[in-house]
């Protein structure tokens, strides 16, 4: 049974079911596995939860690209 692990700042529902339905797809096609056979699972980390360079990115949050944390009341 493969295995993918995702680990990235918190992401979106939508984010998750889009990289979960490409990364199974390829990985399924490489390895000639059913899709069924192939689990992953999604490690996002909170803003509290990550440092880059001492400082604490809920200090210094990530100004681009779209995430939980810059997307209120989106799941």
């Amino acid at each position: 049974m493969p295995v993918i692990v995702v680990k990235t700042l918190e992401m979106l529902d939508s984010q998750k079911r889009e990289i979960a339905e490409s990364f199974v797809a390829k990985l399924s096609e490489v390895l000639q596995v059913p899709r069924e056979a192939i689990y992953m699972f999604f490690e996002g980390a909170q803003l509290n939860e990550l440092a880059v360079g001492g400082k604490l990115l809920l200090d210094n949050p990530p100004a681009g690209g779209k995430a939980k944390f810059n997307s209120p009341g989106e799941e």
